[in-house]
């Protein structure tokens, strides 16, 4: 697999002890992008999708959502930094789970139209272990 074709970025599915999950994600480009041209980013955990509107993204450390991610055309996400996908865990989340994580880019400088630019979905599952967070 070649790394455009790559989009997870680590072994494991991080759970906080609110019951909130996390998963590496991979710029899947061989160019760094700005954060406005991440057009959509799908998750699905044995098989379970995650709604939309419960993912959050965070990129050079600012967490957004999915819409506000439209905003962010001045910074800079380089490839080899990994952003970050958050959403509430499914309750029976343990052990090694089938993850499936996808995103759609909006290439801006390959134009395919007067008024648009490529895009491009890229999607990879794994089975990644499921790591919690220790009580103090």
């Amino acid at each position: 697999m070649s790394a455009t074709e790559r989009v997870i970025g680590g072994d494991e599915v991080r759970v906080n002890q609110a019951g909130n999950a996390q998963v590496d994600l991979r710029l899947p480009w061989y160019r760094s992008l700005a954060p406005s041209t991440v057009e959509d980013i799908a998750v699905s955990i044995d098989g379970h999708t995650i709604p939309r509107n419960e993912l959050t993204v965070e990129i050079n450390g600012i967490e957004s959502e999915l819409d506000a991610i439209a905003d962010r055309w001045q910074e800079t996400w380089f490839v080899q930094d990994r952003a970050i996908v958050r959403f509430p865990a499914p309750e029976d989340l343990n052990g090694a789970v089938n993850t499936t994580l996808s995103i759609t880019l909006r290439i801006p400088y390959i134009l395919t139209g007067p008024d648009s630019a490529l895009k491009r979905s890229t999607s990879e599952t794994r089975k990644l272990s499921v790591v919690r967070e220790e009580q103090p």
